[in-house]
């Protein structure tokens, strides 16, 4: 690519999010972290923090989409770095947790929420109660608020369930995880991780399409981009029998 070969590769990550190629990002970030860091100089440095910065700003100012930003981010995560100095590895390293912070402290805006509608993600809900019916009726109260609040069919599927007390798992819209932070009380208290797993949940639909339960949330949802009102949405109080949430997009 010209643009690695002469070092203008921010100039090139730009162009995409400028004229909304959202969907080459990924792959496009993927090859030119690989050049840049088995081709480590100086230069090579500040194009690698323009590119994070910008991958921070336009996910910040809700510019890009959810896919695109789970997918880079997926991208980070399991990016291998070579051996650098100390200096080096940290400044990839504070730019990852910059990047899953965003995830996590909830640094998006509407269009980024609307535009996770579609995608499936799984909650595991950890509550304290020895009764199964129990621990399901407050489960399926829970997810129907969180639906409501992101003004969606009230659609999900009960995946796994373990005792100890009752860890429940739910196949939801990945909507219902990435409004979590906006609207519960005591976020920080309760959701323990948002993770970026791809693997783990690929795992848990196959058992869905294994045991042939149909995921129809993705058909059901409504058209939400317009609906999706954060301003005016009310914090949720979670039942106390639930102790904490564990999330996978």
């Amino acid at each position: 690519m010209k643009f690695v070969e002469e070092s203008r590769t921010y100039e090139l990550i730009n162009l995409f999010f400028i004229y909304q190629g959202f969907d080459k990002i990924p792959q496009i970030l993927e090859k030119v972290l690989v050049y840049l860091y088995n081709n480590f100089t100086p230069t090579n440095r500040s194009d690698i923090q323009n590119i994070f910065e910008a991958l921070v700003f336009y996910t910040t100012q809700d510019i890009t989409p959810y896919n695109c930003f789970i997918d880079c981010l997926r991208i980070i995560n399991s990016f291998v770095l070579p051996e650098l100095d100390l200096e080096d590895e940290l400044l990839f390293v504070g730019y990852k947790e910059k990047l899953n912070y965003i995830i996590s402290d909830g640094l998006y805006g509407k269009k980024f929420i609307a535009s996770s509608s579609k995608e499936v993600a799984l909650i595991t809900i950890h509550i304290q109660t020895e009764d199964y019916e129990e621990a399901l009726n407050l489960s399926n109260s829970f997810l129907e608020k969180l639906c409501q609040s992101c003004n969606l069919t009230p659609n999900w599927e009960l995946i796994e369930s373990r005792k100890g007390s009752w860890i429940l798992t739910f196949a939801v819209s990945a909507m219902v995880i990435v409004i979590l932070p906006k609207i519960i009380k005591n976020y920080y208290n309760l959701i323990s991780e948002i993770q970026i797993q791809k693997e783990f949940k690929k795992k848990i639909i196959q058992k869905l399409q294994d045991n042939t339960v149909s995921i129809e949330i993705i058909d059901k949802l409504a058209d939400v981009v317009g609906k999706l009102q954060l301003d005016k949405q009310s914090e949720i109080d979670i039942p106390k029998q639930i102790s904490e949430i564990k999330a996978f997009l």
